[in-house]
């Protein structure tokens, strides 16, 4: 029988350079409710986690958030529902796919990380030209990136050879490097464009499932063209069309494969006539129609 699900809204912006990326979850959670899907459940679809509070630092404030988002995944691991954490930027990961790592190894499994981005989120903070915490989530879940959650040193961290990026375009040598020293596997866009995404997605996926690992998905929607989906805050060009992402996305059965998925970097108010906007509800549109049980806490 096939898991229920959660909408968690990660609203944060704070790792980013437009941070405005934190208005995404709600205006796409939001939209859900007047589109009419919450007729196809007995409760609205929830928004939690909204980012309100002051902190000192930035990078304090990340911490704490992650922590608590953190503990929203994991609450909903534990009762066998699937978690859809829609970001918000890319440093929410850090304490999505951290719950779901340390979940899985107390029931002795372990987790294959999908990451469907044009970056590779995986600089250090002495690496980073930006500085900006959204470029460096895959070095933390690694065990190497700054500590953005707390506790991170007593994580259990994602395996390397767990771990896939697919649709890589845009990126720096010292992350690259770091990637390549641990063996990280990267399906760059050009091999994406000769292969076919869908080709590379399924070879991916069933590449995890044969080593026996549960496999989450997290995407981020600059992965796709510009053309495509201009609401995101660190467009990259040559990247994905909507309609080879969407057949790609439909070879898996979401609720049925995924231990977690996780969308992010949406950005209201850089999009152009709802491009990214009808995208992301296209996506949900089709969790939502799987005939699955919605819940909130």
């Amino acid at each position: 029988m096939k898991k229920p699900l959660h909408f968690l809204g990660a609203c944060m912006g704070l790792g980013a350079q437009v941070q405005t990326t934190a208005e995404g979850p709600y205006c796409l959670l939001k939209s859900l409710e007047f589109a009419n899907f919450v007729d196809l459940c007995q409760h609205p679809v929830t928004h939690s986690l909204m980012h309100i509070c002051k902190k000192p630092s930035v990078k304090e404030t990340l911490s704490n958030f992650n922590t608590e988002l953190c503990k929203e995944v994991l609450f909903y691991l534990k009762q066998n529902i699937m978690p859809i954490v829609i970001g918000g930027d890319h440093s929410v990961a850090i304490g999505t796919w951290f719950a779901n790592i340390n979940h899985l190894n107390t029931k002795g499994k372990e987790l294959g990380l999908i990451w469907i981005d044009a970056h590779m989120d995986a600089h250090t903070f002495e690496s980073s030209p930006s500085k900006a915490y959204h470029g460096m989530p895959l070095a933390s879940l690694l065990g190497y990136g700054p500590a953005l959650i707390k506790e991170h040193d007593n994580l259990q961290k994602l395996l390397p050879e767990n771990l896939i990026l697919i649709a890589t375009r845009c990126y720096e040598k010292a992350e690259e490097q770091f990637l390549l020293e641990h063996n990280v596997r990267v399906h760059y866009m050009q091999e994406v464009s000769k292969e076919g995404f869908a080709k590379v997605l399924s070879n991916a996926f069933n590449d995890l499932k044969k080593k026996n690992l549960e496999i989450g998905i997290s995407f981020d929607f600059d992965a796709i063209d510009p053309i495509h989906a201009p609401g995101v805050g660190s467009q990259a060009s040559k990247g994905l069309c909507k309609k080879e992402f969407l057949e790609g996305f439909a070879q898996i059965d979401v609720l049925q494969d995924l231990v977690c998925l996780e969308l992010v970097e949406y950005n209201p108010t850089l999009d152009e006539n709802s491009k990214t906007k009808d995208l992301a509800l296209e996506i949900l549109h089709k969790l939502l129609l799987s005939k699955h049980d919605l819940t909130r806490r």
